[in-house]
């Protein structure tokens, strides 16, 4: 009998794509299959997808930058 192992990363979302990319890299080396990628939001300017070697999947996503926010909540 052959055992196989799908797993798809959750997380809240994904910025330079580093820790995705991780996550994906050690489910391959536990003998899994890595399906894809799916996250509540994500930073398109900052280019994270290009990352990840399985397809990506975002809820939310922004082109804007940070710097529109920080300086939009100063007191």
């Amino acid at each position: 009998m052959v055992q196989t192992r799908v797993t798809l990363w959750l997380t809240y979302g994904t910025v330079t794509g580093g820790t995705a990319a991780a996550a994906g890299s050690l489910v391959k080396q536990l003998g899994g299959n890595l399906m894809g990628y799916v996250f509540i939001l994500e930073l398109d300017f900052l280019k994270g997808r290009a990352k990840l070697d399985a397809p990506a999947h975002t809820l939310l996503s922004s082109q804007h930058k940070w710097e529109s926010y920080t300086t939009s909540l100063q007191y």
